[in-house]
């Protein structure tokens, strides 16, 4: 367990079984990779309480999506918070990424009048990531760099939020042509990668490959496509893998990029 897991176990029996505490413990613990030992505790909990934050936390992370939009839904509607309403737009946008805007604006609205910097933060990364998905790109690039603005003027200390942020600034701009002053940003972000979470430095890695393609350098986007498909197992390796097929195509190398594609298809039979 990680320091913050250890200090909110040590609080007394009946403070720990209180909702805004499980919510942190299970926080923390996602954030640790000890989730499972925290996750009982959670189902047990909701069990008998509608408990939204706790609720909408726990459909975001753990449920499959028909279960995970519907428990999101209901977290929603037990009490509109920054956090209900960004698992909420979330949970819609697998699905149907348009009608999640008006919810995930939602979000930013109540974050900005009821939430933390951190809310704030998180809640605009998703609507810019759904105005992506929606192919608004000149809106995605906007939610993004107002985040990024309001990560830096809030001096928030949780980088990987910001190397998050980041990436989806930098994959919006190479969706909508716009490279200036990507090389260097890109760069820069790079040399925190190597103490960052797992999934943001395989996210990362993705949209390096991108840049390196579109920079006409394939050998720099096989490294990082490599890196990023590394460590992850089989059941996450589908984006990494379509993008080492095109990579392979661009460096001339059919039969390899064959022997991936077809390797894709085995995966998912």
């Amino acid at each position: 367990m990680c320091s913050s897991d250890l200090l909110l176990c040590a609080l007394p029996a009946d403070v720990a079984q209180h909702e805004v505490v499980l919510r942190w413990l299970y926080s923390a613990s996602l954030r640790a990779g000890t989730a499972r030992t925290v996750l009982p505790r959670v189902t047990a909990y909701l069990h008998l309480h509608e408990a939204p934050e706790l609720r909408a936390l726990h459909a975001g992370t753990t449920l499959k999506l028909a279960e995970r939009y519907r428990e999101a839904e209901r977290a929603a509607r037990g009490a509109r918070t920054p956090l209900t309403l960004y698992y909420y737009g979330l949970a819609t946008a697998e699905e149907r990424p348009a009608d999640a805007l008006p919810i995930l604006r939602a979000a930013v609205d109540c974050a900005e009048t009821e939430g933390t910097p951190h809310d704030v933060v998180r809640n605009a990364q998703a609507l810019a990531a759904t105005y992506t998905q929606t192919g608004q790109y000149v809106n995605a690039l906007h939610w993004t760099v107002y985040a990024l603005r309001q990560y830096d003027n809030s001096r928030m200390g949780d980088w990987q939020r910001r190397l998050a942020v980041l990436n989806e600034w930098a994959y919006t701009s190479l969706l909508g042509g716009r490279l200036e002053h990507l090389s260097g940003t890109l760069a820069e972000a790079e040399a925190q990668l190597a103490t960052g979470a797992p999934q943001v430095y395989s996210l990362f890695q993705t949209t390096l490959a991108d840049h390196a393609l579109v920079s006409g350098e394939p050998l720099r986007a096989l490294r990082a496509v490599e890196a990023a498909r590394q460590g992850q197992p089989r059941t996450h390796q589908g984006w990494h893998s379509v993008q080492l097929v095109r990579v392979l195509t661009e460096l001339d190398r059919p039969d390899r990029a064959l022997s991936v594609a077809e390797e894709i298809g085995r995966a998912h039979v």
